[in-house]
């Protein structure tokens, strides 16, 4: 992840602080056969604000093929500076693996983000916390820790799964003299994705650890919902 998006040689940083590379990006986006429409002149990358983690992860899943189209043409172009040295060592370092296991945390990130928003506001309901912590468990779970996991069936992992599994995609070789592959079909191996569930797994359990420390007894919060009128009564209240 540091190489990819937050460390110091990321190529994600290297194009968000380009206007030249943003607006190559944004040229390939434009020019996408992509399911996803919207148009994005970058990736989204501020480290100062909430979302700087979730949003170019999800970007970067969504235009996977522009991205890598875009670092491409940088490696060709910037050979021998600091901008095309990041972006050969990005090409030398994906594989079909870390780039299904980015879209796994952006799964797991968008999940992570709804539940995090129910507390930005001073006027959250209290009485809320137990039951958006239940949901939020129920639904990582459901994505990766079910004997038929969801995330390979809707969201940023299926997409991913579907673009590289659409036609293999040539890419410079680590000593610059050849090429090599990445996607293609039956690109992702039952092997592949239990490694990456098995990684999705470990983050669901510290996600249970950090909450029964940072909310002990939630679950006993949450059983309370079913007892909730609040929003009822408001609803009444306006129908009247």
């Amino acid at each position: 992840m540091q190489c990819v998006f937050f460390g110091k040689h990321s190529i994600v940083a290297a194009i968000e602080n380009s206007f030249l590379f943003k607006n190559r990006f944004e040229h390939h986006v434009s020019r996408s056969t992509s399911e996803v429409k919207s148009v994005v002149r970058s990736l989204s990358l501020a480290k100062q604000r909430f979302d700087s983690t979730q949003k170019p992860i999800g970007r970067f899943v969504l235009w996977f093929f522009p991205l890598l189209q875009t670092i491409v043409e940088i490696s060709r172009e910037r050979r021998g500076e600091d901008s095309g040295d990041k972006a050969s060592a990005f090409l030398a370092y994906i594989t079909e693996e870390i780039v299904l296991q980015i879209a796994m945390l952006a799964d797991a990130g968008d999940e992570g983000e709804q539940l995090v928003r129910q507390f930005d506001s001073e006027s959250a309901a209290s009485e809320e916390i137990g039951m958006n912590i239940n949901n939020f468990l129920t639904k990582v779970c459901a994505l990766f820790v079910s004997d038929e996991p969801v995330c390979v069936l809707t969201g940023y992992t299926r997409h991913m799964i579907d673009m590289l599994s659409q036609r293999e995609i040539l890419l410079p070789s680590l000593d610059g003299r050849g090429v090599r592959g990445i996607g293609g079909p039956n690109c992702i191996t039952a092997e592949i994705l239990d490694r990456c569930l098995g990684r999705m797994k470990v983050w669901v359990r510290l996600c249970q650890s950090v909450i029964s420390h940072e909310f002990p007894e939630w679950d006993v919060l949450a059983s309370f919902s079913i007892l909730q009128v609040a929003g009822n009564q408001r609803d009444g209240m306006t129908n009247e």
